[in-house]
Parts: C-alpha cells; structure tokens; sequence
C-alpha cells in the first residue's frame, strides 16, 4: 500500500500518510466481534478475547518449571515474566487452531496448545506485531539470553524426534485449573486431541519438565 503524497505544505501529505497508516492498521489488527459462551466440558478453539485469561492459567501452572526458572535466572519473577510471554504466544497462534480449551458455566478451566506440523510458523515481522522487541527492555538481556538457551534446545530434541517419528504434532502448556484438577476434565480434553493426531496419523511431542 503506498500513501499518495501531494505537493502542498499544507496538511494533506500527513493526511495522505495518516490515511496509509490507519488503512495498514486495519489489515493487522482482527475485528472484534461479540462472543458467544463456549460450550461447557468441550474441547474447543480458544477464542481470542481469552487469550489474557489463558496466559494467566498457564503461567501460575509453569511458574515453578525449571526450565522457565532457569529463563528468569533469579532477577526477575517467573509468574509475570511467563504471563507476558505466554500471552505473545498464544497471540501468534490465535488465527489458527492451536489454542485449544476446555470451559464449565463460562470459565476457563483447561488449555493446551496442539500445534500440527502443517500450521505456518511465525515469522520475524510476526514477533515484532506481538511486541516481543520489548522484552530486553522489560525482563533485561540475560533474560532472553536464556530463553534462546532453551528454545535452542528444546529445537535440538524437536529435530532428534522428527527423524526417528516423523512429522510431529507439538503439545505445550498443557494446564488445569487448580479448583477443576482431579476430575479428568484434563485426561478427557487430552483424549479428544491425541484421537485427532492417530486420526491424521502423527506423533505427538510433549516435553515434560522434571527437577
């Protein structure tokens, strides 16, 4: 899209530039619209006005992993730290149907992420949209130093499994609220995901945290 400039000094080339802007704006941000309540016990697309509500849930559940302990190294807190990045991701993934959800009488009880290896990896100008350039300036270098650490890692593990299994489906932040924990609500929403991956004949990778 290219602003049409004119040859004033007057108002109308800013106008012109302001009118671009807004026109890119609109192409970038989703439209809201009003929302129905998800159904209750189903394993559902997490819609994305809920996508702070999620963040929340999975970082109180990894906030004590070892391997986001590692990440905020002490100098700053694992729970906002988490809360921030699991938001961005989520967001990343919110056109697609990775974000996965389970509800009871309107609340959010259970989410993972059930990423297909079909579904288009962001890119850089993606992370620059989630606002992820802020990060050095809100948690400090040494702390994406070490997330880069780990998602070198976590990449390496990822590369040695895709040779032995093949195509892989990634399941990550798998939580359950605390008040909702024991009744199968999370085994159930597991259930309906992995009958999806036999379906489409793909393994499944999940990464479990352990001290």
């Amino acid at each position: 899209l290219r602003p049409i400039m004119f040859d004033t000094k007057g108002g109308l080339a800013a106008a012109a530039v302001g009118a671009a802007s807004l026109a890119i704006l609109g192409l970038v941000m989703r439209k809201k619209t009003k929302q129905q309540p998800p159904p209750d016990g189903e394993l559902v697309v997490l819609p994305e006005h809920l996508l702070h509500e999620a963040a929340t849930l999975a970082a109180g559940a990894f906030a004590e992993s070892p391997s986001y302990v590692y990440v905020a190294g002490g100098e700053v807190e694992t729970f906002p730290l988490l809360k921030w990045m699991f938001y961005r991701n989520f967001w990343l993934r919110a056109s697609t149907t990775c974000n996965r959800a389970v509800f009871e009488n309107g609340r959010l009880v259970a989410f993972f992420m059930f990423v297909k290896p079909g579904i288009r990896r962001p890119t850089f100008a993606d992370f620059l949209l989630a606002g992820i350039a802020r990060m050095p300036f809100l948690f400090g270098l040494n702390t994406v130093r070490r997330l880069f650490q780990l998602i070198d890692w976590f990449d390496e593990q990822d590369a040695q499994m895709a040779k032995e299994y093949g195509p892989l489906v990634h399941l990550e932040r798998v939580c359950v609220h605390p008040d909702f924990q024991g009744r199968g609500i999370g085994t159930k929403a597991l259930q309906v995901a992995l009958r999806e991956a036999d379906a489409e004949g793909l393994t499944v990778f999940l990464a479990r945290s352990s001290n």
